[in-house]
């Protein structure tokens, strides 16, 4: 992807990766459907590349003509994947000279920042010039004795919590620090995001979120406010073969 560092170099940037520096991920929310604003409206926050196509595929089921249907797609895939390298560029440039951004996870960056305030200003200025498009979410981890291994659960956790609230503008800078507890808001709106994807069972778009949170019981109980952990707690129940086995490492 021009402008975004290939994934070839994420094992130098890991390897001299020291203390005090912050490991990164971050991923494009909802790149196939494209993000639903949570408030019950159906009016969509960004597009998404299946959902572009839908018209399309509808009329290719019904017969449409080769020669008219495949030059269309083809242009809306190109414009696609031109805005997330776009997108992913803006985001890689934003942290240049205070870390390293690598294109490591197709539509996600992986890499080691200064700060979380370099992060948050490249999520900010990237996810704004892509509004209505493509909007990531960043987590972060602080990279201690343990190194590079110790964090990766961490920011991948974190990186979670941006995807429970996506479309709700909370946090609203898209970046979660982990270890820094969720505001109010931010605790209402990710726990009625798991609430509502256990009202709606397991064989439902986006129960995986829910599995995650659940396998990551201990951490989201960490980083809600007290009055939020009752509630949490219930949401987080393992049940199944979950209650049954020990929760998988890593994210």
């Amino acid at each position: 992807m021009p402008g975004v560092p290939s994934a070839d170099g994420w094992p130098g940037s890991a390897e001299t990766a020291g203390a005090g520096g912050w490991l990164v991920m971050t991923d494009v929310h909802d790149i196939e459907w494209g993000t639903v604003r949570p408030d019950g409206s159906g009016s969509r926050l960004t597009a998404g590349n299946a959902q572009e196509l839908l018209e399309l595929a509808s009329a290719w089921k019904a017969g449409g003509a080769p020669e008219k249907v495949l030059p269309a797609a083809y242009r809306i895939r190109q414009r696609r994947e031109r805005e997330l390298v776009d997108h992913l560029g803006a985001l890689a440039r934003g942290a240049q000279g205070l870390g390293t951004l690598h294109g490591a996870y197709g539509d996600g960056l992986c890499g080691v920042v200064t700060e979380p305030s370099v992060l948050r200003r490249a999520v900010v200025r990237a996810n704004r010039a892509s509004a209505g498009r493509l909007a990531s979410g960043a987590g972060a981890a602080a990279l201690g004795a343990g190194g590079i291994e110790a964090a990766r659960p961490r920011a991948a956790f974190a990186l979670h919590v941006t995807k429970a609230l996506k479309g709700t503008g909370q946090p609203p800078d898209g970046l979660q620090v982990f270890g820094d507890s969720l505001l109010p808001a931010a605790a209402d709106a990710a726990l009625g995001f798991l609430e509502r994807l256990r009202a709606a069972g397991p064989r439902a778009p986006g129960a995986h979120h829910l599995n995650h949170a659940r396998r990551h019981r201990e951490n989201w109980l960490e980083h809600l406010p007290a009055s939020w952990r009752r509630r949490a707690a219930e949401v987080l129940a393992p049940t199944g073969r979950q209650a049954r086995s020990p929760g998988r490492p890593g994210p």
